[in-house]
């Protein structure tokens, strides 16, 4: 594993220096689920992998279920709260292992970003509609923090497909409360880093996301 690993991970660019046994490791685990997520079952669960990496990216190992939440933000989130087949992959117990946390800091390699078996044309223009969505909610005064992990899932989902500069922007603009929500100043990079290839289509929105990952009151600690 730890051959294969490091050759994906040189395949990929990454420097030698940053390889690691923990990097390797997670390599190997990555494209192992790629192929798995090629598959027609768990393509349909694109909804649910969003959701669950996008708590993942933002360093929190325990996601809502539905009846930890009123009706509407349930309402809101929809299919994402319902257990399908990708949950045999990404979840324990209905937890997130610490193993995915890990995995999540590899999203901002396109080959290893566990969301990219479902970036397809059509999932990301529903991705698009779905954070359409969570903003109109969001403007009424209806925002819950599992909506701004999602909405941080749907634009990791994108950031690596081929995405016009008004989807960018819309799904920075969406991100900028959960950048606020991350859990340790070290996941903020990750986060960021995910983000970029959103940034270099929708600069000032980028720069506005920037601007909030520097109000985190866990920097100053």
């Amino acid at each position: 594993m730890l051959k294969e690993g490091g050759e994906i991970l040189a395949e990929f660019g990454v420097p030698e220096e940053d390889w690691g046994l923990g990097t390797g490791l997670l390599a190997f685990v990555v494209t192992r689920l790629a192929t798995v997520f090629k598959s027609g079952e768990i393509r349909s669960c694109w909804r649910r992998a969003t959701f669950i990496a996008g708590f993942a990216l933002a360093g929190f190992p325990v996601f809502p279920k539905r009846e930890w939440l009123l009706e509407d933000g349930a309402e809101a989130l929809g299919d994402a709260l319902k257990s399908c087949a990708v949950d045999d992959y990404l979840t324990i117990d209905g937890e997130m292992p610490w193993l995915l946390i890990y995995m999540a800091q590899l999203m901002p390699i396109r080959e290893l970003n566990i969301l990219s078996p479902f970036a397809d044309t059509k999932t990301i223009d529903d991705a698009r509609k779905t954070a359409e969505g969570l903003l109109a909610r969001w403007r009424r005064g209806d925002i819950t923090p599992p909506e701004t992990m999602y909405a941080l899932g749907l634009a990791a989902l994108a950031a690596r497909a081929e995405v016009d500069e008004e989807t960018a922007d819309l799904l920075l603009y969406v991100t900028l409360f959960a950048v606020q929500r991350v859990t340790h100043p070290v996941a903020v990079l990750p986060v960021l880093e995910a983000l970029r290839p959103l940034g270099e289509k929708a600069p000032h929105r980028y720069a506005v996301a920037l601007a909030a990952a520097s109000e985190l009151a866990t920097l100053g600690q």
